[in-house]
């Protein structure tokens, strides 16, 4: 049941963005645990589960923007997980539930604006994923939570697209953590997933960068996310989320160049800058419009082609209008 529902609407997994299909069948499963629990309060299995559901649940709702109920669920989810795992304070997995549980609460206090709430949240799981990895150094799943985990602490602190305490310094500290844990030691074989955690961490730190002014040095970061992701196979990049950081870093680097050319003074450097600047903005609004034309963009990203699409635009008519004065 659970692999089924994942794939109708799972935002966690591939999925065919069928979000009511998904969220009725995790309420199917969750009235079944629901009675069992009942019964067997103290039953392990049954705990875990019901844990669980509430935190899928909370994944659709908040993919549905219904974020006060999507917080309801995930601290339904931390009331069952969190006296698991002190129960079973040497099982990893309880434990690793009730980091998940805290991260899930933090990301919705995010989009509320609650950054205060949201910063303790995420210290909450950022601390477990710490001892957890510290536990077992040669956990690659462990070392990559604790990536993610930075990688939203970051976010939090200072990642200027989404709401954030101002604190870019602390940001970007974070931001080097989780791409210390992801670079990929001499010797090992490459890891998609990670590979694709490192790509999102470095536009993270380029979007901080260019937000201080350090445009040259955001565009060295976006090219190396955007290196990373390119040499993935077609199949890899078909994952949506992945190709939702494609088409974030395209937009980026039509930014960065966008700036660039601003402030270039030969009219030369400033016609190639802008040209760049335009065609990266044009494969951004391309992917995103094939990402919400297969529903697989949540409705707070759905105006997200049409922004593109207008800064393409904008690019264009910039770069016409810096032609004709060249020209002149």
């Amino acid at each position: 049941m659970s692999k089924w529902v994942n794939f109708l609407g799972n935002s966690n997994f591939p999925n065919v963005g069928d979000l009511s299909g998904a969220l009725e069948s995790y309420q199917f499963s969750k009235a079944i645990l629901q009675a069992r629990y009942a019964v067997e309060k103290n039953d392990f299995k049954t705990r875990r589960l019901l844990g669980l559901i509430y935190e899928r649940i909370g994944g659709i709702l908040e993919s549905q923007e219904k974020v006060a109920d999507a917080l309801e669920n995930y601290r339904l989810s931390l009331a069952i997980r969190e006296p698991l795992a002190a129960e079973n304070p040497t099982n990893t997995d309880t434990v690793r539930d009730v980091a998940i549980a805290h991260e899930k609460i933090g990301n919705v206090m995010t989009i509320t604006g609650e950054l205060k709430g949201a910063l303790d949240s995420r210290t909450r799981s950022l601390n477990l994923f710490r001892d957890l990895a510290k536990a077992d150094p040669q956990n690659e799943q462990a070392r990559r939570s604790l990536a993610i985990s930075f990688d939203y602490m970051g976010d939090v602190l200072g990642y200027p697209d989404t709401p954030n305490l101002g604190k870019r310094a602390e940001a970007l500290k974070s931001y080097q953590q989780a791409q210390e844990l992801l670079q990929i030691k001499v010797g090992d074989a490459a890891n998609v997933e990670t590979n694709r955690l490192l790509a999102h961490t470095l536009e993270r730190v380029g979007a901080l960068l260019a937000a201080d002014g350090k445009i040259t040095e955001a565009l060295a970061s976006y090219q190396v996310s955007l290196k990373l992701l390119e040499a993935m196979t077609r199949d890899q990049q078909a994952n949506p989320a992945t190709r939702y950081d494609l088409g974030s870093v395209y937009a980026k680097l039509g930014e960065a160049n966008e700036t660039l050319a601003m402030k270039a003074a030969p009219i030369s450097e400033k016609l190639a800058l802008l040209s760049e600047a335009c065609s990266w903005y044009e494969k951004g609004a391309e992917l995103f419009v094939e990402l919400r034309n297969h529903n697989m963009l949540v409705p707070a990203e759905a105006a997200q082609p049409d922004k593109l699409l207008a800064k393409a635009q904008e690019c264009n008519k910039t770069l016409d209008l810096v032609k004709s004065q060249s020209s002149k």
